[in-house]
């Protein structure tokens, strides 16, 4: 949480651990979680998003909070946006179970009964915010970047926010 910069009267960071259900009564009394989760390294079991979506969903019915916005990646799909190396050497030699487990993730958010919008950005790099992204539903918009800087993703999740009806049931790529 120390490293969001974000504020807003309306906005409380709360920190958690989506692998332990008892810290996720903090979704209490608010309108919507948003879930942003750093997978750990692909070697030995990976679980990070699937657990976390499991006890977040089931936190969320538990405390009547309604509406999800969860980050995985654009390349859980087999995106053709995505470069042919990527796709075809990197993705299945290297990382194969973070995106396996992703899948799993949002297998378990569409199963919900919550208001769900995973949001898919490329690849994440540390350049300044643009400020200008599209959104496309499933796969990256076409002929997108590989890339998008940190600062673009949290405003594309904070897009959808805003546009939350258009982006409701479906999984929102985003690109340059």
């Amino acid at each position: 949480p120390a490293s969001i910069a974000a504020t807003h009267p309306k906005l409380r960071v709360v920190q958690g651990d989506v692998t332990k259900p008892e810290t996720l009564a903090a979704v209490a009394g608010h309108d919507a979680v948003l879930v942003i989760l750093t997978p750990p390294s692909g070697k030995g079991v990976v679980d990070t998003f699937s657990v976390g979506a499991t006890n977040v969903t089931r936190a969320m019915e538990q405390h009547a909070v309604s509406r999800l916005y969860f980050v995985t990646s654009g390349a859980v799909v087999d995106d053709p946006q995505l470069p042919f190396v990527f796709r075809r050497i990197i993705k299945p030699l290297f990382m194969s179970k973070i995106y396996a487990d992703a899948a799993r993730a949002e297998s378990i958010i569409r199963a919900s009964s919550l208001a769900w919008s995973i949001v898919r950005p490329p690849g994440l790099d540390d350049k300044p915010k643009r400020g200008t992204y599209r959104v496309s539903p499933e796969f990256m918009p076409p002929k997108s970047e590989a890339y998008m800087s940190r600062a673009d993703r949290s405003f594309g999740v904070v897009y959808a926010r805003a546009n939350s009806d258009a982006y409701v049931h479906c999984a929102a790529a985003l690109g340059y």
